[in-house]
């Protein structure tokens, strides 16, 4: 790939101008260099190619389960939080983080035609100013995902080498929860994971 460069002709203008040189010498040296420059086409698209699948999978990771890998890490700060006081009221603390990863579950689990319930403000949408598409459900979520894909794509091969690692992403955020909700004798913890037990097999379906 051939390109020109002009860089040294700022110090030819400014010679000129300063009355140092003169205009033969601009029309000597005033001439732009070709570069050539080898590139590898292929590789520069391959790369981006493999950019843009990567920030699909982060983004649509993060639109299914966001929500409550976010709830997941408060409950945990507050749970260190509460334990690291001498005093405190520990209990209310942790109702009050159960009650929010309670909710994300909640909406998770709802199906996509299901708008009986309103979704509740948490500080991740007040933060970001909008409405996560997680609120239509999981399983919802990833047919709509699923479907797109297959839409835009059309070669199966392709969508299970994005769809494979958004529903990874998202079996691990289960997991998760499903590992530090088990620890509570909090009566809604047997409710939540039960719901995680759904999400999950919602997720292996696909």
């Amino acid at each position: 790939q051939s390109q020109l460069d002009f860089s040294h002709m700022k110090d030819v203008i400014s010679s000129l101008v300063a009355g140092s040189a003169s205009l033969q010498s601009l029309l000597r040296d005033g001439t732009p260099n070709i570069v050539k420059r080898e590139v590898n086409a292929k590789k520069m698209l391959e790369a981006q190619l493999k950019l843009t699948c990567e920030h699909l999978i982060t983004r649509q990771s993060d639109v299914l389960v966001g929500d409550l890998a976010y709830a997941l890490q408060d409950l945990k700060q507050a749970n260190a939080t509460a334990r690291a006081k001498e005093k405190g009221n520990e209990e209310e603390y942790d109702e009050d983080n159960f009650k929010k990863a309670a909710e994300v579950l909640r909406r998770m689990i709802l199906d996509e035609e299901d708008k009986t319930s309103k979704p509740t403000s948490t500080p991740r949408t007040k933060l970001t100013g909008t409405k996560k598409k997680s609120q239509r459900g999981l399983k919802g979520g990833l047919s709509h995902l699923a479907k797109n894909l297959r839409v835009y794509l059309k070669n199966k091969n392709m969508e299970r080498m994005l769809l494979d690692p958004v529903c990874g992403n998202v079996k691990k955020v289960l997991l998760n929860a499903r590992e530090l909700i088990s620890k509570s004798k909090r009566p809604e913890a047997k409710r939540m994971l039960s719901d995680l037990l759904q999400l999950e097999s919602e997720v292996i379906t696909m």
